[in-house]
């Protein structure tokens, strides 16, 4: 499988809000091993969390599950708890989400907006022509709890059309993940995820129902 880079639009740390496109480099069998990013604006952060069928990391082993921790960045507000240094502190902000069954198991990459209040963990995969895979999962805080808003499916973020003439059989080849040439990021006030494929369709999903709307060129 090729290896399909992402070019962020602020430090890089897993994935952020991007604009994602095929590497110019050498193919690779592995996709990359990304553990944690973070909101454009660098307050927030996620750090991906795994569980393994094997402790040793230097054999092959199989992922039992994953949370996704969310973290903000601490100020110190206090001037008598900081001192003078340029690096980054991080505090947990209170919520985590852990995905049911065998989506705990998936790889995601995972967006967090600027206020922390949602985490889009994007399903790293090809566009399959049989069924209609899931491609994105909404999760909300609700406290120290997380809601799962809604799944999204290929469907509703592309077009038939679309479906019918690059999806494939089977994960295979040298064919580019579905979100590929494309982009992801929130709009400035968090209440949307904008959406735009390789053919330049664009699609703004609202974050507080999942609902996916194609916008018209």
């Amino acid at each position: 499988m090729r290896l399909w880079k992402a070019f962020t639009s602020a430090a890089w740390l897993g994935l952020i809000a991007v604009t994602l496109l095929p590497s110019l480099g050498v193919a690779s069998p592995l996709f990359p091993d990304v553990r944690a990013s973070r909101s454009i604006n660098g307050k927030y952060m996620v750090v991906v969390q795994q569980t393994f069928d094997n402790p040793e990391p230097s054999t092959v082993r199989r992922v039992l599950r994953s949370t996704y921790v969310i973290l903000r960045s601490e100020p110190f507000t206090n001037s008598r708890d900081k001192f003078q240094t340029s690096a980054s502190f991080w505090s947990a902000f209170g919520w985590q989400v852990t995905p049911r069954g065998e989506a705990s198991q998936r790889l995601f990459l995972p967006l967090i907006s600027n206020d922390g209040q949602t985490l889009i963990l994007v399903a790293v995969g090809v566009a399959m022509k049989v069924g209609d895979q899931e491609v994105m999962r909404i999760y909300k805080q609700q406290g120290n709890t997380a809601k799962l808003v809604r799944t999204l499916r290929l469907s509703e973020v592309w077009t038939h059309e679309e479906i019918e003439a690059n999806g494939v059989f089977g994960e295979m080849g040298e064919e580019p993940m579905w979100y590929s040439e494309g982009s992801l990021e929130f709009s400035p006030d968090s209440r949307e995820l904008l959406y735009r494929s390789r053919w330049n369709d664009r699609v703004r999903i609202k974050l507080a129902n999942g609902t996916a709307v194609f916008e018209r060129k």
